[in-house]
């Protein structure tokens, strides 16, 4: 994670988010029910500095 806001495109915003979807089933998958991503990606309408939401139900 960067500590200020980078430009970056769909791919390395969709690579990072399955990142942290993979790292959250190899911990919790007992536990999850469904990750939901939310936001401009979701949408295909995000921008170069636009932010996701992740949420995980159990």
């Amino acid at each position: 994670m960067l500590p200020y806001p980078a430009s970056t495109s769909r791919t390395e915003k969709l690579d990072f988010i399955d990142r942290i979807v993979k790292m959250l089933l190899n911990k919790y998958r007992d536990n999850i029910e469904a990750i939901g991503i939310y936001g401009s990606i979701a949408q295909e309408k995000e921008g170069p500095y636009s932010e996701y939401r992740i949420s995980c139900h159990k």
